[in-house]
């Protein structure tokens, strides 16, 4: 999972020239929130599309939650901040496009970061990308035979985090049940059409259950009860941010590789979307 981590930071540096600047891509209604802006650096703005409530990421991108639609990242209180604490956080996402390889997720990081960073949008996470740490729950890291969730806690306090658990803790669809999710009719959960999913985290469990045309399965993220304890301070106030990625000679293998899917990713050929967020007690 190191070059996981490695690869992932090299990825988003590479692709995000330092001193972009900000664009408001569009809007989708989140139940329970009311209009929510999602916003992105301006090189992403071509893999990005804003529709139906929804959005969908093509060949690439990263975008953020904002409660503005601002054109620039100036101000970084522009970013939504979402209190998890004993809520539960739900989307519709589909799968489909999302080849072996590739990663399709969404994420909450404790943004915004105390200073603007490499990448030029008040950006942190639990690999101190662009240059700033800050606590990282990945709701969804996934493709056609996978979903995983991960939470990683770090050490120091809000503004002043020292560093932070680049591993995690972790679990994923496959470990919980091979046939849980995956691409045809013999899987509980299929990724060929687009499925529900649904999170709720307290400071004794975070829980992913995974529903689609009356089927339903759940799993459990993380088995360390202190862990969960220790993130749930986390919570209190975290930024959703969403991205693909993948491709030539990046290793997937710790997402899907216990899956037996073994093809590169072609960035060409994925496409994400996520759709009718909701958010509730």
């Amino acid at each position: 999972k190191m070059l996981r981590l490695v690869t992932a930071g090299l990825l988003i540096l590479s692709i995000s020239p330092l001193g972009c600047l900000g664009k408001n891509l569009g809007s989708i209604n989140i139940d329970g929130v009311g209009e929510t802006f999602i916003v992105g650096p301006d090189w992403a703005d071509p893999l990005v599309t804003v529709s139906g409530n929804g959005y969908t990421l093509s060949g690439g991108g990263r975008v953020y939650f904002a409660k503005e639609a601002a054109d620039d990242f100036s101000d970084p209180s522009q970013y939504l901040q979402m209190d998890l604490n004993n809520k539960y956080f739900e989307y519709t996402v589909d799968l489909s496009s999302v080849p072996c390889g590739c990663n399709g997720n969404g994420y909450f990081t404790g943004m915004p970061a105390n200073q603007q960073g490499d990448l030029d949008d008040w950006y942190c996470d639990a690999n101190a990308v662009g240059g700033s740490w800050c606590p990282e729950y990945d709701v969804i890291e996934s493709n056609k035979y996978v979903v995983a969730t991960t939470m990683h806690s770090c050490e120091g306090e809000p503004d002043n985090w020292v560093e932070c658990d680049r591993f995690g803790c972790s679990s994923n669809s496959y470990k919980s049940e091979p046939t849980l999710l995956g691409p045809g009719d013999s899987y509980t959960i299929n990724t060929e059409q687009p499925l529900r999913v649904s999170h709720y985290q307290d400071d004794k469990e975070a829980v992913v259950t995974l529903s689609q045309n009356g089927n339903s399965a759940n799993f459990t993220v993380c088995a360390d009860a202190a862990y969960n304890t220790d993130m749930a301070d986390n919570y209190k106030a975290m930024v959703f941010v969403s991205s693909l990625w993948g491709g030539p000679g990046i290793n997937m293998g710790w997402l899907d590789g216990e899956t037996g899917c073994t093809e590169e990713c072609d960035m060409s050929l994925a496409k994400i979307t996520f759709s009718d967020f909701a958010f509730h007690q």
